[in-house]
């Protein structure tokens, strides 16, 4: 692997906060920085997709975006001390896009022999399930296969009618989630919260499922209280 050098190796075990530090005062190692950042992702699709970089491709054509768990584990991967450490796995991949671009999204799971569960359009979705009741989403599709015919991969795809992917993303039940991750960047809404395993949860949002959802993650260390209102979302995400 000839692009790994003892100057990218001294990057490997940084986090996403000390790599994004990093970057702003070595902007001439952007590219080092990305590559960290693209292992780290390939890792996470991999468990998705037997050719990752083909899925990457589709992300890149049609500007959608990750959410979910699954980011705010990569974001969190390496955090300090060891006591914090990620020890929890994400079990589904949430992909945002728009209304225009879903059917190029789904068409590439079905590629990779994904089955087509349920689609809920907004109206129809269910109570306690965890996503909220978005003004900016029109339907959740829900998607599973199972390689080896024990595990199941879940995959959810969150459209909007808005002009961009992200669009829903302050419109989640909490501060924890406020991440994403696109071909281009990785954002976190609410940093000093969230590297911190702090977290605000949405008044509008709480609910019984939404409460089962807090309890998750406090059980994955997070801090969560109820928040009267939200700092202004502070990152527009950090490119790589």
């Amino acid at each position: 692997m000839s692009w790994i050098t003892t100057d990218l190796l001294a990057l490997c075990n940084m986090s996403f906060a000390e790599l994004s530090d990093f970057l702003q005062s070595n902007p001439g190692r952007r590219a080092d920085v990305g590559k960290i950042m693209m292992f780290r992702t390939l890792l996470i699709l991999v468990q998705y997709f037997p050719h990752p970089m083909e899925f990457f491709s589709t992300l890149t054509k049609t500007r959608s975006a990750l959410s979910g768990s699954a980011i705010l584990r990569l974001i969190l991967l390496h955090t300090q001390p060891s006591s914090a450490a990620v020890t929890w796995v994400e079990n589904d991949l949430d992909i945002y896009c728009t209304d225009e671009a879903a059917q190029d999204v789904i068409d590439h799971l079905f590629s990779q022999g994904y089955t087509h569960v349920a689609s809920f359009p907004a109206e129809r979705w269910p109570s306690d399930g965890p996503y909220p009741l978005s003004p900016s989403i029109s339907v959740l599709h829900k998607f599973t296969r199972s390689p080896d015919g024990i595990h199941d991969q879940n995959i959810d795809v969150v459209t909007t009618h808005e002009a961009s992917a992200l669009a829903p993303i302050p419109e989640f039940w909490g501060t924890p989630v406020m991440n994403w991750l696109t071909a281009t960047s990785v954002g976190v809404a609410y940093p000093n919260w969230t590297l911190q395993r702090e977290g605000g949860l949405v008044p509008s949002r709480d609910s019984a499922g939404t409460r089962a959802i807090v309890e998750k993650y406090r059980r994955r260390g997070f801090n969560i209280r109820r928040a009267n209102k939200l700092p202004h979302l502070s990152s527009p995400g950090t490119e790589f």
